[in-house]
């Protein structure tokens, strides 16, 4: 397997995501400043607030420091090979630097791009990328740094790799080749600009943002959207992921117009195009901001205003009064409310599916015939019957060492009308529900169970004492099961008696947690961040046990042609059967030395999270509260 995407992106990361600017207040401007500077084919941007703030909040955040801890490097050894992290011995590779010290090279903000102008540029081999960084006051270090990675790549993939300089735009351009040839495959290059340094992983790339540099000037959209996160967020996040849908999706649609010219179908990229609504998409971004104080995640999905589309529909909310009802049980892993209306989410489906073509008139055809037979109106007897409230508590059950942990769910949708509710499941469920298996009734707490008996013998249940799937109708709500009964028990023991002693909501983390959130919400949540990390991380080294190492399948694998423009494969050998293999061989956990639940406990506390629908875009906020420092 070749690394030239591998290679490619790291550079672009190193010399754009880690990146940072010396003041928040600076930052901002600056980082705005530098992505209207990229290309306007830079659908993929990275930037980075702060980088020497970003690696003391790292070291002081809950998860760094659950890092350090000597439990956690025992459980995690196989990762830490001769005291060397694996990715400092990959950083050290293949950059000739350490991690963190790539991370003081670049005093400044930063911006980094990925370039993509066609739908094949998702399957090149060379990712083109580029990144305009700050590197006044820091220009030694630079070229020092520099120097390391030429030594690397001799030692690495490039052993006859060669510094050169060229002249382009009175600019001195320093570049990297394969080789002393006068047309040798450029690695990379850099130029500094005006206290800019300018990074790109080709000629052509480098030769444009000198102009614009030069010039001050640039057109990338994605500069007002990073205005507009800033506004939205209070601040610049320390990290931001940003992904230019406008580009992507047009680029997708011109792609399989192409190919459904060759093959026509009565499915067109248009209908699929307009069911989606994917025009009215624009852009997306992920941030992160670490700390000692709190870690704070975010989603934002642009949007044109008052949006029609599918995706809005699904995640913005009817309500900002949101409750917090007190049958959520304390010791769940997490419990979520959302205002969503279940019809309206209907009737956007049946838009979307209404845009398909003639395809539409099948499934609408359809469904009309399946409530004529039933005798209701899914639309206003079943989903009419429901509030815009929608309820989820999730709590996973330890399982024997090795096994995945088993996760047990409880969601619930409010009702104006249960009885309605009930009748109109019946029907729908005589009809289509057959196949799936029949209901058998208990009872518990006075309410009465609907389990699902499995059709055929050979689906079971989540353990012996599990089910499938089960569903019971209270006055107020439906609630549905998966897992094991428990939960669902304790919940209806809870509704029952309410109040029944502390709700989640309730305990003082949650209530920190909560308070730490902005207002306005139409969906809110509260996790437990130890209880979750501890299930992922669990079942990854569950996962890892029960797959057989070794590098046999690589060995085997075989490799495709090389294209016209490929980079020189000077380690294929080394790949197939070398350290690297070897070192990946060995997983990431030591099953023996897993660490108690207390290690967990120690450093991730409560997390809430919560859904804001603001009129251009919908933003989804995560903010997790670090446990008692011990």
């Amino acid at each position: 397997m070749r690394l030239s995407f591998l290679h490619n992106f790291r550079q672009a990361l190193l010399a754009g995501a880690f990146l940072a600017a010396s003041t928040a207040a600076q930052a901002a401007s600056k980082i705005e400043d530098l992505v209207k500077l990229l290309p306007e084919s830079a659908v993929v941007i990275i930037g980075l607030k702060d980088t020497q703030e970003l690696v003391k909040d790292w070291d002081s955040s809950d998860a760094g420091r659950f890092m350090e801890d000597e439990a956690v490097k025992r459980w995690m050894a196989p990762l830490y090979k001769d005291g060397e992290s694996s990715w400092d011995k990959f950083f050290n590779k293949k950059t000739g630097t350490t991690f963190r010290e790539a991370l003081t090279i670049y005093p400044g903000a930063s911006a980094a791009g990925f370039v993509v102008e066609n739908v094949e540029d998702f399957d090149s081999e060379e990712t083109r990328h580029v990144s305009v960084s700050d590197i006044k006051g820091k220009e030694t270090e630079f070229a020092a740094a520099k120097a390391k990675q030429l030594d690397a790549y001799k030692g690495d993939e490039y052993p006859d790799a060669v510094l050169k300089t060229k002249e382009i735009d009175g600019v001195e351009v320093s570049y990297i080749s394969e080789d002393k040839e006068e047309d040798a495959w450029w690695i990379e290059a850099w130029a500094v600009v005006d206290g800019l340094v300018i990074e790109a992983s080709d000629e052509d790339l480098v030769t444009e943002m000198i102009s614009r540099v030069k010039a001050a000037q640039g057109q990338n959209p994605a500069a007002a959207h990073f205005a507009r996160l800033a506004e939205l967020r209070g601040a610049t996040a320390d990290i931001t992921v940003y992904g230019h849908l406008d580009s992507v999706f047009d680029m997708a649609k011109t792609h399989f117009d192409e190919l459904a010219k060759e093959k026509p179908s009565p499915l067109m990229p248009q209908h699929v195009y307009d069911a989606l609504g994917l025009k009215e998409l624009h852009a997306t971004a992920a941030c992160i901001d670490l700390n000692d104080k709190q870690a704070r995640g975010e989603l934002v999905l642009f949007h044109d205003e008052k949006p029609q589309g599918l995706f809005p529909a699904l995640i913005r909310g009817t309500s900002t009064e949101v409750p917090q009802p007190a049958f959520f049980p304390a010791d769940v892993d997490s419990g979520t409310v959302t205002r969503t209306s279940p019809g309206e989410i209907y009737d956007s489906i049946l838009k979307a599916v209404n845009k398909l073509g003639p395809m539409a008139l099948m499934a609408t055809g359809q469904i009309g015939a399946l409530e004529k037979e039933a005798g209701i109106s899914i639309r206003n007897d079943l989903l009419g019957s429901m509030d815009d409230l929608y309820l989820e508590i999730s709590k996973t059950t330890p399982t024997a060492a090795g096994a995945l942990p088993t996760p047990n769910q409880v969601t619930a949708f409010k009702l104006k009308n249960p009885a309605r509710f009930q009748s109109s499941f019946d029907a729908l469920w005589k009809l289509v529900g057959n196949g799936f298996g029949a209901f058998e009734e208990s009872d518990y707490e006075g309410h009465k169970i609907f389990v699902m008996k499995p059709a055929f013998s050979g689906q079971q249940g989540s353990g012996e004492q599990g089910f499938k799937f089960a569903y019971t109708v209270t006055d107020e709500y439906v609630f549905l099961a998966q897992g094991a009964p428990d939960l669902l028990h304790k919940v209806l023991g809870r509704l029952k008696n309410s109040p029944a002693g502390t709700s989640l909501w309730d305990q003082p983390q949650s209530q920190a947690a909560l308070a730490a959130l902005p207002g306005g919400f139409t969906a809110l949540g509260v996790s437990n961040s130890s209880a979750i990390l501890r299930t992922v991380l669990t079942t990854m080294a569950g996962a890892q046990a029960m797959v057989p190492h070794g590098n046999a399948a690589a060995k085997s694998e075989k490799k495709g042609p090389k294209g016209p423009k490929s980079k020189p494969d000077a380690t294929d050998a080394k790949e197939e059967g070398g350290e690297d293999s070897e070192d990946a061989d060995e997983g990431f956990f030591d099953p023996a030395a897993s660490p108690p639940d207390e290690v967990f406990d120690r450093y991730f506390g409560v997390g809430a999270s919560a859904v804001y629908s603001h009129p251009d875009a919908t933003q989804i906020i995560y903010i997790s509260q670090p446990a008692e420092k011990k």
